[in-house]
């Protein structure tokens, strides 16, 4: 295994994230440290974590961001297969030995895997719901059909969790789709590398136990409100359409644009929420790019509940007043009187 770790300001998580790696029981790996020009304490760390372990190269280097950051281990990688692993996260004991024989067993070129969300020191288990063992040939076809929006759960709930620590991946495989994609993508950057994976892997194998344990922060981009959102959706869009990530088979255009509804309604709604008024509301609306709404347009909600069919029906129709009127709660200013 390579285990690429990009580092900026966890120092507070860091020698947990790393003693998760060197205890565990399986010893053939080489960790890759990226200190992605932390400002704090990280990069004294972690030099002197490779200092006492050979298995450890460390890269410093400027602050370009996650996608860099990855990219950075993964040019100088060397293990047949590539686990991620975020800073401030850790695996689970037993992790390395549990996916190295299950590997050495199937000569899978992806090992999916369940993990824990800990929030607070609490622990949630997240389990892929499909079962154990060997998908190829047509029997992948199952596991595309509800991989990215699963329509028999609540709307929307992923079929599979998008993340690259999710998964472990053949490193050649790795390699000919990270390296393609938009190195500017911030949100949405683990889906624009794992769908066009997932797709062009011909064996998968499933393991439905938590094997990584992902820590989830009050300050994360998903707490709060990120302006650039659907500009991230729309590269992450022609990253997909690029590597051949979207196409007519196993729904994937629908399961898509499920995703971009549920995502631009949420996104308007966080919009209202802090714009200053609502003609600059409506300017951000206005800078959604046209290939959101292609997906969107490709998406029906027959089976998906009233929520999913007020969500459709307000972003397919244009409705931002009325998605305005809910965010606000019925605060009305003078520019939309």
């Amino acid at each position: 295994f390579s285990i690429i770790v990009p580092i900026y300001k966890v120092e507070k998580y860091v020698e947990e994230c790393i003693q998760s790696v060197l205890t565990q029981d399986f010893s053939d790996y080489e960790l890759i440290l990226v200190d992605d020009g932390s400002p704090d304490g990280c990069p004294e760390i972690i030099d002197r974590y490779a200092q006492k372990d050979s298995r450890i190269r460390v890269i410093h280097k400027k602050n370009e961001g996650l996608t860099r950051a990855r990219n950075s281990g993964l040019l100088i990688a060397g293990g047949d297969y590539i686990v991620n692993l975020d800073g401030d996260d850790r695996l689970m004991p037993h992790m390395l030995a549990h996916v190295a024989a299950k590997l050495l067993e199937t000569h899978a070129d992806v090992c999916l895997f369940g993990y824990a969300a800990e929030e607070n020191g609490k622990l949630t288990l997240k389990i892929p719901d499909f079962t154990d063992g060997v998908y190829e040939g047509d029997r992948r076809n199952g596991l595309y059909q509800r991989m990215i929006y699963d329509d028999r759960k609540p709307f929307f709930t992923f079929g599979l969790a998008p993340s690259v620590w999710t998964r472990v991946v053949r490193r050649e495989l790795f390699s000919d789709v990270r390296f393609q994609i938009n190195p500017l993508l911030y949100l949405g950057e683990d889906f624009a590398t794992t769908l066009p994976i997932m797709l062009r892997a011909e064996r998968i194998v499933c393991l439905a136990e938590p094997l990584y344990a992902y820590r989830i922060l009050p300050g994360s981009v998903s707490h709060r409100f990120y302006r650039n959102e659907m500009r991230d959706m729309a590269l992450m869009l022609r990253d997909f359409e690029k590597l051949g990530a979207v196409c007519g088979q196993y729904g994937i255009r629908k399961q898509l644009g499920a995703y971009m509804v549920y995502v631009l309604f949420h996104y308007a709604c966080a919009l209202c929420r802090n714009a200053a008024d609502y003609r600059e509301y409506i300017s951000g609306i206005r800078a959604v790019e046209p290939i959101i709404f292609s997906y969107i347009h490709a998406w029906s909600c027959k089976k998906s509940g009233k929520r999913a069919a007020v969500m459709t029906m307000a972003v397919k129709h244009k409705m931002w007043r009325m998605i305005w009127a809910y965010a606000r709660r019925g605060r009305v200013t003078a520019d939309e009187k």
